[in-house]
């Protein structure tokens, strides 16, 4: 590009319905260009359109959370754990989601938020990426690649004494 430091390429890209397209790809240097191109070329022979706009995960997990045939106290409960999933990973590009951000963010809900409701979240997200890799709109689900994923620490339970019991008992 004229005047700066980035390069563009130019290239055609045959797309899942069987069309070509034409279009650019930026990089820092001629190689980094080139590579988006060939990234471009292998998504589409995997079958995931290539000229589509890029979703943000809270676009997609708000497409994802309005569809299907389910339960209205299920998509409840779908509805409370995206929205609580939106303010730390929602401005990513579903595309580029990675581990690590989705580790922050359960990180960041641990402190808010009982481990069983981490965990509820981290199977609805996992739920909707696997979803996403189905239709095509990512190549693979970023959670398959977490070595930790968030499980919940049961406390054992004390149960009453027969004394204890007999004295809450007696109490008028």
């Amino acid at each position: 590009i004229k005047g700066s430091s980035r390069w563009r390429m130019r290239g055609w890209v045959r797309q899942p319905d069987g069309s070509l397209t034409r279009q650019a790809f930026y990089g820092d240097s001629k190689t980094e260009a080139k590579a988006k191109h060939a990234e471009a070329i292998r998504r589409a022979e995997l079958g995931i359109a290539t000229t589509t706009k890029s979703e943000t995960v809270a676009e997609y997990l708000e497409r994802w959370c309005a569809g299907g045939n389910l339960r209205q106290k299920s998509m409840d409960a779908r509805a409370l754990n995206v929205n609580r999933m939106k303010p730390y990973i929602g401005a990513v590009k579903l595309t580029e989601l990675k581990p690590q951000q989705i580790h922050g963010m359960y990180a960041s809900l641990r402190g808010k938020l009982s481990d069983h409701s981490v965990r509820q979240a981290h199977s609805v997200l996992r739920k909707a990426l696997k979803d996403a890799v189905k239709e095509g709109t990512m190549i693979a689900n970023p959670i398959d690649r977490m070595v930790v994923v968030p499980t919940v620490k049961y406390e054992e339970i004390n149960p009453l004494t027969s004394d204890e019991a007999k004295k809450l008992l007696s109490i008028n």
